[in-house]
């Protein structure tokens, strides 16, 4: 699944409805798995609220291993397909970089890393920000340029 977005400020795992719906052959079969027993109020960190539909539990691969993770399903649109927070991360025991779009995790044989895609994160924001009213067309066409790079002494 693309366009996953690795947040260690959110405190529960979200996977929004339309990726839902494509998980299994029809949307009727895969709302079939939430739990509605576990429908939760969750809180935008802007203050906004949505109802959680109930969890599911999914494996998530990240390179060669499956983590069993639950997740709250949020019927409200999202540029993302789902949202990984900090019980995921807890659980691979992950180190993330936002700058350098990178995480890394302890595997038996050493360290392995996932790198995130600049392009794509900068294509998701964009479409995000279409949407959005109160963004200007000058600041869309800034984010899709690549911002300008400083050196130090030492030419890093």
């Amino acid at each position: 699944m693309l366009k996953i977005l690795v947040d260690g400020g959110n405190i529960v795992n979200i996977l929004y409805g339309h990726a839902l719906d494509l998980v299994e052959d029809t949307p009727e079969l895969a709302r079939r798995r939430i739990l509605p027993q576990t429908q939760s109020l969750l809180y935008g960190f802007d203050g906004s609220k949505a109802c959680s539909s109930g969890t599911v539990t999914f494996p998530v691969r990240a390179n060669l291993y499956n983590v069993v993770t639950d997740f709250y399903v949020l019927d409200i649109e999202s540029s993302y397909n789902t949202i990984l927070g900090r019980p995921w991360i807890h659980l691979m025991r992950v180190v993330l970089s936002t700058q350098h779009l990178l995480l890394k995790y302890p595997t038996s044989i050493g360290m392995a890393s996932i790198r995130g895609d600049q392009a794509m994160a900068r294509t998701i924001i964009a479409v995000a920000m279409k949407k959005s009213s109160w963004v200007t067309k000058t600041s869309q066409q800034s984010l899709m340029k690549d911002p300008p790079r400083t050196r130090n002494k030492r030419g890093f």
